[in-house]
């Protein structure tokens, strides 16, 4: 599940938009509205309606329609006119309404509109076994002006819901997803507070009660790695390594959000010693190393990595190594060159090579069987060949 963006975009979004650009909204946008007044919301037209939906809540047209406060009421108006209709996309409506112009949504009449599609929201986000349930939660939190606290609260209280199910027997069909919930409360837990009159640290307060609910989680999961599985028919026995990756990245993200990251790196830690976790959960968080410049990248467990873990986030972890000092750089760029020596050759090696050139790193440091052994899986690789060997020679290594 993601969250719905525009289909089209027709102008470039600039905070002062010049007059063509007006134009062209105006037009698009008013030839759209035309086009959905002729359509009964009725027919359930969905595969054209919802297209044209999501063009009229794209970035130039809400600009636009908050310079032309007509154009935005026809767009809420007819927004509400399509998805008052089915329960099923009551969800849609908040995503579409989230970041409108606040004015509109304060009207009297349209906020009683709102109030029918808020209340299905609330309740379906409350049913962890629903399918849905990780949608409807994230339409409360990305729409905190428009559900409130009482919607926000009861989101919330749905994620919850579904992290306690790693402990039932049975786990929520919604679990696999819910790691989306996690980062946008992490990213946008500012916005949500302010939006609901609220001081941040109480804000903070609403959401601590998560932590101990997704250490557990990675507890539940160290036994039970299918926790992390995509629903199937049969049930899949093994997880998804993009999911456990995302839940663990989702985890340290929001731990570190609320200044809570020991006790989720912990639970982390114990999980990785479950095989079918462990690639996944290191790759998270070599990601997430490199990604937080305040967070301190380890040579011993670079070197533990296997040669996925490593080359997946080898890039990312040279941008780091140019911004330490000679002496942090050097104790980091040896692990990088070890895991070379061992689980290479790739192109990228010859990056982690001339950042040893650069540091005066002496391949003579790393045992010398590893630098036959590292030739000679070049094999019959001869332009891997010749983009190395010069390379190896800068640093001590003579084929």
């Amino acid at each position: 599940m993601r969250m719905p963006v525009a289909a089209t975009r027709i102008v470039r979004v600039n905070s002062k938009p010049d007059n063509c650009s007006k134009i062209l909204a105006a037009v698009a946008g008013s030839n759209t509205l035309d086009l959905l007044s002729k359509i009964d919301p009725a027919a359930d037209a969905w595969p054209l309606t919802r297209p044209a939906l999501q063009f009229l809540v794209s970035a130039p047209i809400k600009l636009f329609s908050r310079i032309e406060p007509e154009i935005g009421k026809r767009i809420v108006d007819t927004i509400l006119g399509f998805g008052m209709r089915q329960q099923t996309e009551h969800a849609m409506v908040l995503f579409y309404l989230h970041d409108f112009d606040s004015s509109l949504l304060r009207d009297e009449l349209i906020a009683d509109k709102l109030q029918g599609p808020i209340v299905q929201v609330r309740q379906r986000s409350l049913q962890s076994n629903s399918s849905n349930a990780v949608m409807n939660i994230q339409a409360l939190l990305i729409a905190p002006a428009i559900s409130g606290r009482d919607g926000v609260s009861d989101a919330l209280t749905g994620l919850a819901n579904v992290l306690k199910s790693a402990s039932a027997q049975r786990a929520s069909i919604a679990l696999p997803e819910a790691y989306e919930s996690l980062l946008l409360l992490a990213n946008e837990r500012e916005r949500i507070a302010e939006d609901l009159s609220l001081d941040l640290s109480e804000f903070r307060s609403w959401l601590a009660p998560l932590i101990p609910l997704v250490a557990n989680l990675w507890i539940r999961a160290k036994e039970r790695p299918d926790l992390f599985a995509n629903f199937s028919l049969p049930p899949a026995t093994v997880p998804n390594p993009v999911i456990v990756h995302n839940w663990a990245f989702a985890s340290m993200v929001f731990a570190e959000s609320l200044g809570e990251d020991d006790q989720i790196l912990a639970a982390l830690t114990n999980a990785m010693t479950q095989p079918m976790l462990q690639n996944s959960i290191a790759l998270a968080r070599a990601t997430r190393s490199v990604a937080d410049k305040s967070i301190e990248i380890d040579p011993e467990e670079i070197r533990k990595e296997n040669r996925e873990t490593f080359y997946s986030a080898l890039g990312r972890r040279l941008v780091v190594l140019q911004r330490l000092d000679e002496e942090r750089g050097r104790e980091v760029c040896s692990a990088l060159l070890d895991q070379c020596f061992c689980l290479g050759p790739q192109d990228l090696d010859a990056a982690v090579i001339l950042s040893a050139a650069r540091l005066n790193f002496a391949a003579s440091l790393v045992q010398e069987e590893h630098h036959s052994d590292y030739v000679k899986r070049m094999g019959k690789n001869r332009v891997l060949r010749l983009a190395l060997i010069p390379l190896l020679e800068m640093i001590g290594v003579r084929p």
